[in-house]
């Protein structure tokens, strides 16, 4: 028999981080899953890292070269057997409850074919833990997740869905952002209130290091490829559209900022208030600020 829960990791260069998260797989109250860790090139093989886990439940898939973590989602998912699946980076982690929790939701849905939310806690650089907002009623989960994204830990998705909706065939800075945004325009979500995941902020989270002219034109072309999917326009507005792509060209820039890149936070600035509007105004100024604290770090 399949398990219920296939949990895919990708994983490459982060042994202390891969540890944590797969420990807390492991520690699942329920405990009817299979584990894929896509090893994505990693200096030290993730083998190394695992080998003393004598768990029949984990399954290893090992790239000699990297090809991003796109990718290595994509290689677990044609391992993947149960009916729903779940995607843990290798620097988060789950609470002991969060299988147990959306089993048992499950289990009271008439509809299985639904995709499921739980909330997210956020562990802060200095330790602390923060509990980020719960989607609520009354609007679109699609209108909600494209004003306050968040990454794919908290989903756990059907295996059908993730078979009639191919994670995105372009690689990209946001391609965890592109995929959810599709899944949620063609398929249902519920939110549940309960926060049974983690997500970590560290130094070598990888948004903090595409900081290319490159990666910001990627970003920007995410948003076209979103905007001409059939149905999006009903949904999302037009000054939607328009703050999101300001914030992409702001986020990238203060990066920038931080890695003391100056030619290219000028370049990301400058294509923001070109096309900024009245909403943009409070993370103008917050970037301001940014550029403020970082300027004398990069003389």
């Amino acid at each position: 028999m399949p398990p219920t829960f296939s949990i895919i990791i990708p994983t490459r260069n982060r042994p202390e981080f891969l540890r944590r998260a797969v420990d807390s797989v492991r520690a699942q109250c329920y405990e009817d899953w299979e584990m894929i860790v896509v090893d994505d090139g990693s200096m030290v093989p993730a083998i190394q890292v695992l080998t003393s886990l004598d768990d029949t439940r984990i399954n290893l898939v090992r790239n000699e070269e990297s090809h991003g973590p796109h990718h290595a989602r994509a290689q677990g998912l044609l391992q993947a057997r149960a009916d729903h699946l779940c995607f843990l980076d290798d620097d988060d982690y789950f609470l002991p409850h969060h299988l147990q929790e959306v089993h048992d939701f499950y289990r009271a849905l008439p509809d299985k074919q639904t995709m499921i939310v739980t909330g997210i806690i956020t562990l802060r650089r200095d330790g602390s833990l923060v509990q980020d907002g719960i989607y609520k009623g009354g609007k679109t989960m699609l209108t909600q997740y494209w004003h306050n994204p968040i990454s794919l830990l908290p989903f756990v998705l059907p295996r059908s869905i993730a078979l009639r909706h191919p994670l995105p065939r372009e690689h990209s800075p946001i391609e965890d952002f592109e995929w959810l945004v599709t899944l949620l325009l063609h398929e249902p979500a519920i939110q549940l209130p309960v926060y049974t995941v983690v997500y970590a902020e560290h130094e070598s989270n990888r948004t903090n290091h595409l900081i290319t002219k490159q990666d910001l034109l990627a970003r920007e072309e995410v948003i076209r490829r979103l905007v001409a999917l059939p149905g999006f326009a009903g949904q999302i507005g037009r000054k939607a559209i328009r703050n999101k792509i300001t914030h992409q060209r702001l986020h990238w820039s203060r990066q920038c900022m931080r890695h003391g890149l100056w030619r290219n936070a000028v370049f990301g600035v400058r294509r923001a208030v070109g096309g900024a509007g009245l909403a943009s105004i409070k993370e103008i100024i917050y970037t301001i600020w940014v550029a403020l604290r970082t300027l004398p770090s990069s003389r």
